[in-house]
């Protein structure tokens, strides 16, 4: 992201894999959309990117060890939902954000929310980057990205 140098991270000399929660080099990955929501902080207009994308069914994937990576530390369920991106840096991961509750009938739907740290404010950023309150003038949009992300899951 952001055109950066990649990060290698080794422990005891063997390279650690990154996982990426959007599956992007499965190719039955489907991106749903990309919209663009606009938030004021002030009078300041800012812009959100947010991506929604459904994972591959485990039939659908690459291999099996592709299927079992894909489904992240804590399995299938606690990883649905959104992931919220301040400057490239992942602050929240999965979970609907109180705009809908976890279900296994869409477990493969990921959403990724993107800003940039002017939004602060908006989205109740504290220094420690610990808890992430989706904006009350974005929820609407946000909920009907997320059911449009679902229905196709």
């Amino acid at each position: 992201m952001g055109g950066r140098k990649r990060l290698r991270i080794t422990l005891n000399g063997n390279g650690l894999q990154p996982w990426d929660p959007f599956c992007v080099s499965e190719p039955a990955t489907r991106e749903i959309s990309t919209d663009f929501l606009w938030i004021h902080v002030g009078s300041e207009p800012q812009i959100v990117r947010v991506k929604s994308y459904v994972l591959p069914d485990k039939a659908s994937f690459s291999t099996t060890e592709a299927f079992n990576a894909a489904a992240g530390p804590n399995k299938w369920n606690r990883h649905q939902g959104f992931y919220v991106y301040r400057a490239d840096r992942l602050i929240q991961w999965g979970g609907w954000s109180r705009l809908r509750t976890l279900d296994e009938h869409i477990k493969l739907a990921r959403i990724a929310i993107d800003f940039k740290p002017a939004l602060d404010p908006a989205f109740h950023i504290n220094i420690s980057k610990a808890v992430v309150v989706i904006p009350t003038e974005m929820r609407e949009e946000l909920s009907t990205i997320a059911s449009r992300t679902v229905s196709a899951a």
